[in-house]
């Protein structure tokens, strides 16, 4: 599983005064430039300290509050003055997204779009245009439905995705996450048990799946949100997510992630757990039994 850092966001008070900082009107004073420098410095020193937590993506957040081109470009660049990562680039406005995919020296992830967009087929030729990876959102936050209608958009976003040139392997799937504190909330969780590894298995051409762990337990008490955090991340590790929004700077929650991938099939445990799922569908045809 691949985690995604989601440290780099307007939500995050010294990021947001980071993000002001680059928005000065006209030319810059000496102190307006020592301010920038030092907001700039704090974004490398961010960067960094994600990359060293072990982030595999950085995640630029600007949908809250400053969702504007000199955000994004600022932004990306402190960033990548610092680390050599791959960047996901969270955005609603078409401009600010262009400005972030201009300034990215790798090729980047677009999160995200979904059917309800007026502009999502802006979004994905612009995805095309610039080679990037884009993630579709196939469920709004709130949009609960029956595991059949989820898959179905699937189909139909994957599709159109293609249609523009976007392949598989640029495309992550992000089911979309419910806040548990409501029953109705509670029952979509439960679906995705389902619903992750149908999607693995959906398409001749594997795509990726990604979610925001954290959205699961908005709305619960903050001393059992962790908690819920961290038992959600190993859930989606068993079912096979390939890739996490998450808090790359809280502890627990790498430890958790790096003990996905241990037990997994990406690394040295790798050929064991390959081998005893063979053992498994071996035994089960011999005996004619329904696969567990």
């Amino acid at each position: 599983m691949l985690a995604v850092a989601n440290n780099i966001s307007t939500r995050n008070k010294r990021v947001r005064q980071a993000v002001e900082a680059c928005n000065f009107k006209g030319r810059y004073s000496k102190e307006q430039s020592r301010i920038r420098n030092a907001y700039a410095q704090y974004i490398r020193w961010l960067a960094i300290e994600c990359v060293d937590a072990g982030a595999d993506i950085i995640d630029i957040n600007v949908q809250s509050g400053y969702d504007n081109p000199a955000a994004m470009e600022f932004l990306v660049n402190s960033v990548q003055e610092a680390v050599d990562s791959q960047l996901c680039l969270s955005a609603y406005n078409i401009d600010t997204l262009t400005a972030g995919l201009k300034a990215c020296e790798r090729r980047p992830v677009i999160n995200y779009i979904s059917q309800s967009m007026e502009k999502m087929q802006d979004i994905l030729s612009l995805a095309a245009q610039y080679n990037a990876e884009i993630i579709l959102l196939l469920n709004e936050m709130a949009d609960f439905r029956r595991q059949e209608d989820v898959l179905k958009t699937a189909y139909t976003m994957v599709e159109m995705a293609n249609e523009v040139g976007l392949s598989n392997d640029r495309i992550y799937i992000d089911p979309g996450i419910a806040h548990v504190t409501q029953e109705t909330r509670q029952r979509y969780a439960e679906s995705l048990t389902a619903i992750i590894p149908a999607l693995k298995q959906s398409f001749r051409s594997t795509v990726r799946t990604m979610c925001w762990i954290d959205n699961i337990s908005v709305g619960a008490d903050i001393a059992i949100r962790r908690s819920l955090n961290t038992m959600f991340l190993t859930m989606m590790g068993g079912l096979g997510l390939t890739s996490a929004f998450v808090d790359v700077l809280d502890d627990v929650t790498m430890r958790t992630l790096r003990l996905i991938n241990s037990l997994s099939r990406r690394d040295v445990f790798g050929e064991v757990a390959v081998d005893t799922q063979a053992y498994v569908t071996r035994f089960t045809r011999e005996h004619q039994l329904a696969t567990p």
